[in-house]
């Protein structure tokens, strides 16, 4: 059984006494309510190919709005500074679950149409003025 630390919560092997850091005499750590968790493999779907990372986390915030979690891939080599998207055509994806994919697709084509209007948020017409 292993042993924990009632200050910080550390966790040490059945052998320890003391809490290296809290110099405090540890007590036995409680049996783990929780349950085992199986790990589960998902094919994640990409939704968007991102040319560059602002690209990849403006969707990503996007999608978190929803509450669709999402994960951004670069496509990037650390060493070779732009040479993938320059042979791919796209800095990275982002990519959703599979149970998740419709909706998220359908948000950032409604984003990207966004983007593309020629009426920007703000952009307001003034009424034309009266003589008083």
């Amino acid at each position: 059984m292993a042993r924990r630390c009632p200050r910080c919560q550390a966790e040490y092997a059945d052998h320890a006494d003391v809490c290296w850091s809290c110099r405090i005499r540890l007590v036995p750590a409680p049996e783990s309510e929780e349950p085992d968790r199986e790990l589960v493999w998902v094919e994640l779907r990409p939704v968007y190919r991102a040319p560059d990372e602002f690209s990849a986390l403006a969707v990503e915030r996007v999608l978190a709005a929803e509450d669709i979690r999402s994960f951004v891939r670069s496509g990037q080599i650390p060493w070779a500074d732009g040479l993938m998207s320059n042979l791919t055509g796209y800095w990275g994806q982002v990519l959703v679950a599979p149970e998740d994919y419709e909706q998220a697709i359908a948000l950032v084509t409604e984003y990207l149409a966004s983007l593309e209007r020629k009426d920007e948020p703000g952009d307001v017409t003034l009424p034309p003025e009266t003589e008083a």
